[in-house]
């Protein structure tokens, strides 16, 4: 049980704490108090050679109480050494799993957080208050406005699921693809869809085609990013 979570813990991330002894790689887990050992991975527990022929030393003792003959104490040592060392491996079981779990979890969230560009082009609009190009006046502006000609591809900024394709009022043609984890991106004015509702997609997909739709001056896309309802600033989320 053990040795198989070791193993994924290995592949999936290079830890904090993993150092290299003798080729192979030992994962520090969380202390369990003080002084408490490393967990070895991939190494043997016990390397201690055995020692040379002629100097296996035994010696005597003083004899036994005929009482004490029997060893009894012995094994009840023994029995209390092998539950201690089950213990352990248990608990040293139970962490790995919680470690492993918190990896899958992070890596995730990595994976959904929307960090790249969604298009090429140029920035006409940034998030919150802006002059409205119909009104004149101060409005908020729930996302932000990347100008580019007709037809040039919008790409998912991270993996989701399509949960919207169609007329979404003044946005016109709009997508909304779900991120989990509270994250949904919008993508309005789009010219046409390459995807529809229930398709998973990856960071990079091409998802859609600037467009005009809607109520806009000329072809550009409106991203919008959404953390549980709100809509935040993307840009803060941009990576490249």
């Amino acid at each position: 049980r053990v040795t198989e979570l070791e193993r994924k813990v290995r592949i999936i991330a290079n830890l904090p704490g993993t150092v290299g002894i003798g080729g192979e790689d030992v994962v520090e887990l969380a202390p369990e108090g003080e002084g408490a050992p490393a967990l070895p991975v991939g190494v043997p527990v016990d390397r201690t050679p055995p020692p040379p022929p002629g100097l296996e030393g035994r010696g005597g003792g003083e004899p036994l109480d005929p009482s004490e003959a029997t060893g009894a104490s012995f094994f009840e040592v023994l029995d209390d050494h092998a539950l201690d060392l089950t213990e352990g491996a248990d608990h040293r079981a139970d962490s790995l799993e919680v470690l492993l779990l918190q990896l899958e979890d992070k890596r995730e969230r990595l994976v959904s957080m929307p960090s790249i560009w969604p298009a090429k082009g140029w920035l006409t609009s940034r998030f919150g208050v802006r002059v409205s190009p119909f009104t004149g006046r101060r409005q908020k502006h729930a996302g932000i406005d990347i100008s580019a000609a007709s037809g040039t591809p919008i790409y998912a900024p991270a993996r989701g699921r399509v949960t919207f394709a169609g007329r979404r009022g003044p946005l016109g043609n709009a997508l909304v693809v779900d991120h989990g984890f509270g994250v949904k991106t919008v993508y309005g004015h789009t010219r046409e869809f390459f995807v529809k509702p229930g398709d998973v997609v990856e960071r990079g997909q091409e998802i859609a085609a600037i467009g005009s739709t809607g109520r806009s001056t000329g072809p550009h896309l409106h991203y919008v990013v959404e953390v549980n309802g709100k809509p935040r600033n993307p840009l803060d989320y941009i990576l490249d």
